[in-house]
């Protein structure tokens, strides 16, 4: 059994293939043309064995009704497949797939061989994350990690996390060539950088501080892929950096000044040029 690859978890599987062939060192008779491989599909949950390939699928016992023909041969590269229904794989289960050859003098395989047998989970939920730094709607000094938390809904575990940091209306970052030069969607992935740092997940690939734009409006978006090939939605934050310091006057009273008038107010101006804004003047 080449696939699926045993040890390994899936959302779904539709076609489990492999390869045969009859033994040469023994008195070589050639694979029975009408049946050729075998197939048995056993789950951990009575009844264990699966004995058809369409839907609806049905399980039984061990009585022998267990072992499903091929769909395809092809004799030049010894390769068969089967198509199984999709029915058949349940959320958190996990299944035992075991093929055997049989040759014209009706001996079957034996099963002893670990590469006869595949033994795969089922996890079709997607995984779950959230972006902590920098958080939705903040403005900053500096740059901060980005960085926050992933976890699987299923059995399977998180594979990656993907990343993606665009100015907002305007370029993707590109962190092979440490710049904002992608002009494309959330749709390519060429927009998407990835780490398998979890919990917190982490992605410090992100250059100086003077690649990003003082005053810059910024939003990063993330998903998160399991080790079945789930992949989440995109969840998305938006930030804006500035690091140079607002700039103030006083205008009342004027420098310098003398009066022996009590002042009625002080005033004058404040402003923060190509930053995020006055927040308030002390």
């Amino acid at each position: 059994v080449e696939y699926p690859q045993t040890g390994k978890y899936y959302s779904t599987i539709t076609t489990i293939s492999g390869t045969a062939r009859d033994d040469p060192t023994a008195t070589w008779t050639g694979l029975n043309a009408s049946n050729r491989v075998t197939v048995e599909i056993k789950r951990q949950t009575a009844p264990q064995y699966l004995k058809n390939k369409i839907t609806p699928p049905v399980w039984g016992a061990a009585d022998g009704g267990e072992k499903l023909t091929i769909d395809a041969w092809d004799a030049g590269s010894s390769r068969w497949r089967i198509s199984v229904s999709t029915d058949v794989w349940v959320e958190g289960e996990i299944y035992t797939i075991t093929a055997r050859a049989n040759d014209n003098a009706s001996n079957e395989e034996a099963t002893f061989a670990a590469n006869r047998v595949s033994n795969v989970g089922i996890d079709k939920s997607p995984a779950s994350v959230t972006a902590v730094l920098p958080q939705d709607g903040k403005n900053y000094y500096s740059l901060p990690t980005l960085s926050g938390i992933a976890s699987d809904n299923g059995p399977a575990g998180i594979s990656e996390v993907r990343i993606a940091v665009r100015i907002v209306g305007s370029y993707f970052w590109n962190a092979a060539e440490t710049a904002f030069d992608v002009t494309s969607d959330l749709n390519d992935p060429a927009v998407w950088h990835s780490t398998n740092t979890f919990n917190p997940w982490k992605y410090p690939k992100t250059g100086s501080l003077s690649l990003w734009a003082d005053g810059g409006n910024y939003a990063m978006y993330v998903r998160a892929l399991d080790a079945a090939g789930n992949l989440s939605a995109w969840t998305t934050n938006s930030f804006r950096l500035d690091w140079t310091s607002p700039t103030s006057r006083v205008n009342v009273p004027s420098n310098p000044a003398y009066s022996s008038a009590k002042l009625a107010s002080i005033s004058g101006t404040a402003e923060d040029t190509g930053g995020v804004g006055v927040k308030y003047v002390r």
